[in-house]
């Protein structure tokens, strides 16, 4: 499959939703107010941290195969009661990589469907009075790769081309949103700690002591009062549990990424970002290889609200 098809499949996909949520990429003081006037804010909350829909590319990078461009395709659905203290987030999200190789190929794209449970003990949240406030959630999810290939090759080395590779996994997180200063004036964010568990269901045998099924994750979202600078996000995750030749203090067992998204006045419907990061390859089969990158690009934020009862 060519790179130049794909990409344009993508940016296709992303132009039809952005006409439904232009207001994404407007300054955070608006976001905010719109936010405001459409949902409480315990629902506000939930949207800053939600993936967003990406298509990056590459220009530096080590410890993998080389890539062209890499998309993420990740429409949020959510399903609440307004006057309620729950909120069900519904992601059938889909990665996948164009790499450098002849023909452009995409290898084994990542299938990470999941369903979010977000709930509160106060539905009384209001951005008028620049309090924080905390919520809970628990998710369960999904990752494969769609192939039904043998794990290893002949010469005993992971198949990255079709070699099987699926798991399952619950998370259970905390989240705390907080307010810079008495307005929105100097922005808004969160902070979030979430225990991540892969489950031995419907999981590749071969995982077993290869891929670390305990993770604790941190991540923080920083929503900034300026036209042209949106949004800080940081990740922070730390894969625990018995894995092969990694030691309890194993530098791979650290992954972190830093995003920055920028809306300049001439984009409306997208955002631009610059994402850098060093860790464990999140690639699906590709999670034996230790990878670092530059990524810059366009990400669009798909993502509908359903009122329910």
């Amino acid at each position: 499959m060519r790179a130049s098809g794909i990409a344009l499949e993508l940016l296709m996909i992303g132009g039809l939703h952005a006409t439904v949520r232009a207001q994404t990429v407007s300054p955070p003081q608006q976001v905010a107010q719109e936010l405001q006037s459409e949902r409480p804010v315990r629902l506000a909350a939930v949207a800053i941290q939600s993936e967003q829909s990406e298509l990056g590319f590459q220009p530096v990078q080590s410890g993998a195969a080389p890539i062209y461009l890499e998309g993420r395709i990740a429409p949020n659905l959510f399903l609440n009661r307004d006057q309620g203290r729950w909120a069900l987030e519904l992601t059938p999200a889909i990665r996948l990589r164009i790499f450098r190789e002849e023909s452009s190929p995409v290898w084994s794209p990542s299938f990470m469907p999941r369903a979010t449970v977000y709930f509160w003990r106060d539905g009384t949240w209001d951005f008028a009075q620049h309090r924080p406030g905390t919520f809970y959630s628990a998710r369960f999810g999904h990752h494969s790769n769609g192939q039904a290939g043998d794990f290893f090759t002949a010469e005993g080395d992971i198949n990255h081309v079709d070699g099987s590779f699926s798991t399952n996994f619950v998370e259970l997180g905390v989240h705390r949103l907080f307010f810079r200063g008495p307005g929105l004036a100097r922005g808004y964010g969160i902070v979030s700690f979430s225990w991540e568990q892969h489950v031995p269901i419907d999981q590749t045998d071969e995982l077993k002591g290869r891929y670390s099924t305990s993770r604790l994750n941190l991540r923080t979202d920083y929503v900034y009062p300026s036209p042209v600078l949106k949004e800080i996000d940081f990740d922070l995750a730390l894969l625990m549990g018995s894995v092969d030749g990694w030691s309890a203090l194993d530098g791979r067992r650290v992954t972190v990424e830093l995003t920055g998204r920028f809306a300049p006045p001439q984009l409306r419907d997208a955002t631009l970002f610059a994402k850098t990061y060093l860790g464990q390859d999140y690639y699906n089969i590709r999670f034996d290889q230790w990878v670092a990158f530059l990524q810059v690009g366009l990400s669009i934020d798909f993502t509908t609200w359903s009122p329910v009862g």
